[in-house]
């Protein structure tokens, strides 16, 4: 069974008006962000069901059944990919469909980092940085001291 990725969009770099957080603006967005990330685990998870339905209605050879599941395939795949496209609005870049996680780009000294946060987690509590990816998230506490005082840069130096 091939599982859905829903096409991801890049967001625009820096010249383009990308978007960083601070840790604090990062927390306020997730008000938005955990109400669009529970659209899109429902959506998603229902996407697997379905694409497990059609495969079960194809090697059955029910046709029609197959033609109907696959319509709401579609149906959800287009609701996921405007889900993604409000995360993208937000600024948070999507980064594990099925998980849950989402990176809200960030700078630190000079460099860009990733605030990452995970559906169900009270909030933004670990960062990574840009090569890691979401495999070497560490905890918010491991950032310098004076990063965790005084708010992270919300946009590069120009």
């Amino acid at each position: 069974m091939e599982v859905f990725r829903p096409k991801t969009h890049t967001p625009p770099d820096v010249e383009m008006g990308r978007r960083y957080f601070t840790l604090e603006q990062a927390n306020r967005a997730l008000v938005l962000v955990r109400r669009i990330l529970a659209d899109v685990l429902d959506n998603y998870q229902r996407v697997l069901d379905e694409q497990e339905m059609l495969d079960v209605y194809q090697r059955k050879g029910l046709a029609d059944s197959a033609r109907s599941t696959q319509g709401e395939i579609i149906r959800l795949v287009e609701r996921l990919q405007s889900f993604s496209d409000e995360l993208v609005e937000v600024g948070v870049e999507m980064k594990d469909w099925a998980a849950g996680i989402v990176d809200f780009p960030a700078w630190l000294d000079g460099r860009e980092i990733q605030f990452c946060w995970q559906y169900g987690e009270e909030g933004v509590l670990h960062w990574h940085e840009i090569d890691d990816g979401c495999t070497g998230r560490r905890s918010i506490e491991t950032l310098p001291a004076d990063a965790r005082d005084v708010p992270v840069q919300a946009a590069p130096p120009q």
